[in-house]
C-alpha cells in the first residue's frame, strides 16, 4: 500500500511542478488544468488529471489514481497511470486563452493499472440440531489475487469551460487491454475475467470518464 501511495504522489507532484514551470515560461494564458474524475468515487477510486495545453491545438494529459475498498467480503488496493495525447478540432490562433480549449477533441491513450484484490468466501454448510436451530459447520476461505493491466486505444471527447477557469470534460473511447492475472491457489479465473469492467478482462473494451477541473 505504501508503494502505491508513494507512486501516485510522486507522479502527481512531479507533474504539478512541470506544469507550474511551463506556465511561468509562457505566462500568456492558463495552460494547465487540474481535474477530478466524478464517477470513479462510486467504484472506490480516486482519480486526478493534469492537462497541459499547447498553442498548436494539442494537449498532454496525465491521469493518476488509486483504488481502496474494504468490506467484510472484499478488499481492493491498487494504482493507475494513464497518458493521453489530444488534438482539439478548432482553427489555430495566435492569441488564445484557456477558454479556447473547449469543444470537441480526438486523441490516443496508454494506461497501466495494478490491483491487489482479496475475496472472502463463506461456506454455509451445516445441519439442524434437535431444537431446529441451524448449526454452521463451514468456514471461510480467502483468495488474494494480483492483476496487472496494460491498455491502449483512441478517444473522442468534448469539453465545456465557464468563467475562463472551470471545465467539464467528458471522454469516451476504446481500445485493447491485456491483463496478467496472478491468482491465488484455488481461485477461479472466470470469476475475474467476465465483462468489460471485470479486473481480469482481456480484449477490446470501451473506456469513458467525466472530470471537473480548474485551470491555472
Amino acid at each position: 500500500m505504501k508503494k502505491i501511495i508513494i507512486f501516485v504522489l510522486g507522479v502527481t507532484i512531479s507533474t504539478i511542478v512541470f506544469s507550474q514551470e511551463a506556465t511561468e515560461d509562457t505566462n500568456e494564458f492558463r495552460n494547465n488544468e487540474f481535474k477530478v474524475s466524478v464517477f470513479d468515487f462510486f467504484a472506490g477510486n480516486f482519480t486526478i488529471s493534469l492537462e497541459h495545453l499547447n498553442k498548436d491545438n494539442t494537449s498532454f494529459v496525465i491521469n493518476t489514481g488509486m483504488t481502496l475498498v474494504q468490506n467484510p467480503d472484499e478488499e481492493k488496493i491498487g494504482g493507475e497511470l494513464e497518458l493521453q495525447y489530444r488534438y482539439y478540432l478548432k482553427p489555430e490562433r495566435e492569441e488564445i486563452t484557456a477558454s479556447y480549449f473547449d469543444g470537441v477533441y480526438m486523441g490516443t491513450y496508454l494506461f497501466y493499472k495494478y490491483l491487489d484484490q482479496t475475496n472472502t468466501y463463506n461456506a454455509y454448510d451445516g445441519y439442524y440440531d434437535a431444537g431446529g436451530n441451524w448449526i454452521t459447520t463451514g468456514g471461510s476461505t480467502k483468495y488474494n489475487n494480483l492483476f496487472s493491466t496494460y491498455g491502449a486505444g483512441v478517444l473522442i471527447g468534448v469539453k465545456f469551460i465557464i468563467f475562463e477557469r472551470i471545465s467539464t470534460d467528458f471522454t469516451f473511447g476504446g481500445g485493447v487491454r491485456y491483463t496478467d492475472i496472478n491468482l491465488a491457489e484455488g481461485a477461479k479465473k472466470y470469476d475475474y475475467a467476465t465483462g468489460y469492467f471485470s479486473p481480469g478482462f482481456t480484449g477490446i473494451a470501451p473506456r469513458a470518464r467525466l472530470t471537473v477541473g480548474l485551470s491555472f
